[in-house]
């Protein structure tokens, strides 16, 4: 979720899906609260292969580790799940926006993910499911990138004060999902040979 979420903030959401948002917001604010409280009980090996469980210990290392990173993502994710609407006043302070950019800082916490996905994989006794695996995770990747570029593309189009691509192809004001789709088919079309009418129509694009 929070490698598709936190990139589609440069769009406008829709305002029937608020409460799909606001939900989805209290679930992640929870869980990576209850990930910093558990990371106080994951054992780790020490310089001889030994697995240290004191609790103490591993406390210790969390906080001269990650912990930091993760309360810059976690307190300000409280802030404004507390506030709720109240929380656009922080914008005025420019403090909102402060809060959405450490929320970056979290996909740093994904990199994890990689490692997870190999230990599956070498527990899969099957060649044909090994297989399976690695091309799914190959199709993810491509799409994840694609999301990505997707999402630049528009932020690219919609902060520029000159005629871009946005204004000029009348997408400028359309919803969202027809904003989004058009921006992911364009950055579909940049790894493919294919082509569709979206052309830069600035120097920065």
């Amino acid at each position: 979720y929070d490698l598709l979420s936190i990139p589609m903030q440069v769009f406008q959401t829709p305002v029937e899906w608020e409460e799909a948002v606001i939900m989805m917001r209290w679930i992640l604010t929870i869980y990576w609260t209850l990930d910093m409280v558990l990371s106080c009980f994951v054992g780790f090996y020490v310089k001889g292969g030994a697995l240290e469980l004191r609790v103490r210990k591993i406390t210790r290392r969390y906080l001269r580790g990650r912990f930091f990173i993760d309360a810059i993502v976690v307190v300000p994710d409280w802030i404004i799940v507390l506030l709720g609407d109240d929380a656009s006043m922080l914008d005025g302070m420019g403090l909102l926006r402060i809060m959405k950019v450490g929320k970056v800082l979290r996909l740093i916490r994904l990199s994890h993910f990689k490692s997870k996905l190999r230990n599956i994989q070498d527990h899969v006794d099957s060649e044909y499911l090994s297989v399976v695996l690695n091309l799914i995770a190959s199709v993810a990747s491509i799409l994840a990138a694609c999301h990505y570029v997707c999402c630049l593309w528009f932020m690219l189009g919609s902060s520029l004060s000159e005629p871009t691509w946005l204004s000029v192809e009348g997408i400028e004001k359309a919803g969202f999902l027809y904003q989004y789709t058009t921006s992911l088919h364009w950055a579909i079309t940049q790894f493919t040979p294919g082509s569709m009418s979206v052309q830069p129509h600035n120097v920065p694009e």
